[in-house]
């Protein structure tokens, strides 16, 4: 069973591969710009990243999409609700899978800040 740690850096990771897909970027792309290598934006989008990813890299990461940084590490008790009934805590998280829940994310909270970049 994960732990509550692993199940929102799972969900930050859900967040960024989201902005990423809605700003048109590519998970190589996005690492280009952030000079990053690839298998690093991955695992940060799977939450696999040391199980630890540093604030200087989710503001980088944030920069480089354009968003605020809030966007990634709040949770509305409806993302959380939705992510904990979804069944992905004890799942291996693909990116489909991300995308899947970010969807169904969107389709059942509209008006999260996770949908809504403050540029």
């Amino acid at each position: 069973m994960e732990t509550k740690r692993e199940i929102i850096m799972r969900q930050i990771g859900a967040k960024i591969a989201y902005q990423r897909k809605i700003h048109g970027y590519s998970q190589e792309q996005l690492s280009q710009k952030l000079h990053l290598g690839k298998t690093v934006l991955s695992r940060v989008e799977r939450g696999k990243y040391n199980q630890n990813i540093s604030l200087n890299m989710l503001l980088d990461i944030a920069e480089g999409l354009g968003v605020p940084v809030s966007v990634f590490v709040s949770f509305t008790p409806g993302e959380q609700a939705l992510w904990n009934g979804y069944g992905l805590r004890d799942t291996v998280v693909t990116e489909g899978d991300v995308m899947k829940f970010v969807r169904r994310l969107h389709e059942k909270n509209p008006d999260s800040p996770l949908f809504h970049d403050d540029k």
